[in-house]
């Protein structure tokens, strides 16, 4: 039988370039990241605003056109179709976030399933993510670990989470607000027992960063 094969006609295609930044020294922006920065046509981020914050605090004269992708907006739809088109009309279009790399606990994951179902070019540039920043200095199991996002606000939601997280033979990662840090800390004792081994990162790669391990009890106590 006849393999059938899959053709890509890039000729008279653009590009999606995924990039990502730095997650907060700003010397740790990938060199590939900043030559897109200064030549697509079309940068798509989270918060258009926040991003030319972050160009001036690169030194970075963008010129082209940014625009904003949120997936809670009412014309997200229109949005993605939007940032699609202008590949298919050969565009070279920018998906970045505010740090770090895009879509890990962020937006885009729309617009890069939008681009792979049109079959339309796609490359990414490969930067630091906090996920993976915190995991390489904690000193737990790195083979094998999940990351599950925001710890939830409420008290049933974060009990159900660390329940489960407890039982699991990995290391987990979550992302806390300093204000509920605390709380959480002493939830997941009563929870996993105080003696489990922790670590909290905190403002990876800026002057003030903040690397906690030991047991529940000994970072509460640091805390």
């Amino acid at each position: 039988m006849e393999k059938k094969s899959i053709h890509m006609d890039k000729k008279n295609n653009g590009l999606l370039i995924v990039a990502g930044l730095d997650i907060g020294n700003k010397l740790d922006i990938p060199k590939r990241t900043l030559n897109a920065l200064m030549n697509s046509d079309l940068i798509v981020a989270e918060h258009a605003s926040l991003m030319e914050l972050n160009f001036k605090r690169q030194g970075i004269n963008f010129v082209g056109e940014m625009y904003n992708y949120l997936p809670d907006l009412p014309d997200k739809e229109e949005r993605i179709l939007f940032v699609s088109d202008q590949v298919e009309q050969g565009k070279t279009v920018l998906l970045i976030t505010g740090e770090g790399m895009p879509l890990i606990h962020d937006p885009g994951y729309e617009i890069v399933k939008s681009i792979r179902d049109k079959n339309l070019p796609i490359t990414v540039i490969p930067g630091p993510s906090a996920v993976i920043a915190a995991l390489a200095v904690s000193g737990l199991d790195s083979w094998k670990f999940t990351f599950e996002s925001d710890v939830p606000s409420t008290f049933a939601e974060r009990d159900y989470v660390f329940r489960k997280a407890c039982k699991d033979n990995k290391t987990i990662i979550f992302f806390e607000k300093d204000w509920q840090l605390l709380s959480s800390l002493k939830h997941l004792g009563n929870i996993g027992g105080y003696n489990r081994k922790i670590a909290v990162c905190i403002n990876l790669t800026f002057e003030d960063e903040t690397i906690i391990r030991g047991t529940v009890r000994e970072v509460i106590d640091l805390s």
